[in-house]
């Protein structure tokens, strides 16, 4: 009788604590499926997409942009909607958006893929987005530094209308003097 007893008292305290478990788990999975998340690529063609975030301001987040296997994370502002380019051109992109629970780790809240065409190749850099990464050997880069390669000053323009130059903005990873992008 006795030992009856201790098994029924045993499984009523092993069914609370489950129960406290699932409510805790409840509480925080609810918290992160009541923010509205959304990652927009209606305008990838273009050469961007959008994210928004809706839940805790103060939550740090993050962007995981996925091409070719290769994942670039970006900062993301939760409460504002910001867009990001397609900076790698034609492709499947995979856009991850990641909340911080603690420290160093993140979870998960959205995620989805897009197969982009673009209109054109300069399309990525046309778009007013957040943040775009010029390198060395990208189109843009040897396109400017094709058309400001013998300029002495900022009063020469190149001759050909694709892109004029004019200095107190960004400059390019190896442009000649004188040469950056318009304000």
């Amino acid at each position: 009788m006795a030992a009856s007893y201790r098994k029924e008292y045993f499984m009523k305290q092993m069914t609370r604590v489950l129960g406290l478990f699932l409510c805790i788990f409840t509480l925080l999975t609810v918290n992160v499926l009541a923010a509205d998340a959304k990652i927009d690529t209606t305008h990838a063609a273009d050469g961007y997409f959008s994210v928004s975030y809706s839940g805790e301001a103060n939550t740090k987040m993050k962007i995981g942009v996925t091409y070719a296997g290769k994942t670039t994370y970006l900062n993301y502002s939760p409460g504002t909607e910001a867009s990001y380019a397609f900076e790698q051109g034609n492709g499947t992109y995979t856009i991850t958006l990641y909340r911080n629970t603690s420290g160093i780790y993140y979870q998960k809240v959205l995620q989805t893929s897009a197969a982009v065409q673009l209109k054109n190749a300069l399309v990525p850099y046309l778009a007013s987005t957040a943040e775009i990464t010029f390198a060395n050997d990208d189109s843009v880069s040897k396109t400017a530094a094709e058309l400001c390669a013998g300029l002495k000053d900022d009063a020469s323009t190149p001759t050909t209308p694709m892109l004029v130059v004019k200095t107190n903005w960004v400059r390019l990873p190896r442009i000649p003097f004188g040469c950056s992008l318009i304000r």
